[in-house]
């Protein structure tokens, strides 16, 4: 039987940015095929990435899209490879997608997982082009099913043992702590808990809490990687605020990962992933917020057992290795049921 033999990756990445190296290294490991990349943002100025991340709708805002469809294009008929593997798609016409569709016998895969804020903006104009759509949201599967995609599946997110294992300590140096970008949402949530140690770092807090009580909790300085992960691990509790109950966040995934405590809305999904009070802590209003936290900092045999039972499961089940298994699990049955047509 044929196998896959090349695979091609686009997403809005360098081929030395941490994800591509991840997606790059994980599909040969689980596929034994060959993988190029293109990164569908090359050569975007720090104006349009920022700009069309505000917007999630890079259709009308980015003047490089003709060209890089041009680009994309081109690639796909240079490598012709059997799977062509596109992350999130904003960059990438329908129209491109039909047209190679007619001219090479490739399996076109999109891995979208911003739903469902990116459904409205792109997915749904885009998301019909393509032969499997993998969502991270399982609310989601319906609607891409009426526009006409053959196969969609609810895939959950993951995280990179690499970026997320280190500078594990016991030494806490913060009480409560949220990382992220601000929303109205994360304030009116984050303001209930300024009775506590808290501490919150993310972009464009600044602009809003001027002048209140939020204000002497939030650090200006921005922090990634290894400093994201040495502040969580640090942290007593973390508070993970997803925007929506439709999806689970990343963030579930790598504060379980690398073995922080965290306290989180509940969302669909959460339930089938970890198992609630014993591998996360939910919330369902403001008052019960403050009670766990309050319940969490003053017990920290439960608090410790709590997490390490989420890093377990993390480690066995939501690495990228074992997403990747499971997404090309399905991209092989797909592209077996081709050959067999044909």
């Amino acid at each position: 039987m044929r196998k896959i033999k090349t695979i091609l990756l686009a997403n809005s990445f360098p081929k030395t940015h941490w994800m591509s190296e991840v997606f790059i290294r994980e599909i040969h490991a689980v596929t034994g095929a060959h993988v190029e990349h293109i990164n569908m943002r090359e050569g975007d100025s720090y104006f349009r990435k920022k700009f069309s991340l505000i917007t999630n709708n890079s259709f009308l805002f980015n003047t490089l899209l003709p060209e890089r469809n041009k680009a994309f294009y081109n690639t796909v008929i240079r490598v012709n490879p059997d799977v062509v593997f596109v992350m999130k798609g904003e960059n990438i016409f329908p129209h491109t997608i039909t047209k190679l569709k007619n001219k090479t016998n490739a399996l076109f895969v999109l891995r979208n997982t911003d739903d469902p804020f990116m459904y409205p903006f792109v997915s749904k104009y885009v998301a019909g082009s393509y032969d499997i759509v993998l969502t991270n949201s399982m609310s989601m599967i319906e609607r891409y099913k009426k526009l006409g995609t053959q196969t969609v599946k609810y895939v959950s997110f993951a995280f990179n043992p690499e970026n997320t294992n280190k500078n594990n300590t016991k030494k806490y140096l913060y009480d409560v702590t949220f990382i992220g970008t601000y929303n109205a949402l994360r304030h009116r949530v984050l303001k209930q808990l300024t009775c506590f140690d808290l501490h919150i770092w993310g972009p464009r807090w600044k602009k809003y809490i001027v002048g209140n009580k939020i204000w002497r909790h939030y650090h200006p300085e921005r922090v990634f990687g290894s400093d994201y992960t040495a502040i969580c691990q640090k942290s007593k509790i973390c508070i993970n605020l997803s925007v929506t109950n439709k999806s689970m966040n990343m963030r579930h995934f790598e504060l379980a990962g690398m073995g922080a405590f965290q306290i989180t809305n509940n969302t669909e999904g959460l339930n089938t992933a970890f198992t609630i009070d014993e591998e996360v802590v939910v919330y369902n209003d403001y008052s019960e917020l403050r009670n766990k936290v309050r319940y969490y900092l003053n017990n920290d045999n439960e608090r410790e057992n709590i997490k390490n039972n989420a890093q377990k499961k993390a480690l066995q089940y939501y690495t990228y290795h074992h997403r990747i298994k499971e997404m090309f699990s399905i991209i092989h049955d797909e592209f077996y049921k081709r050959i067999n047509v044909s």
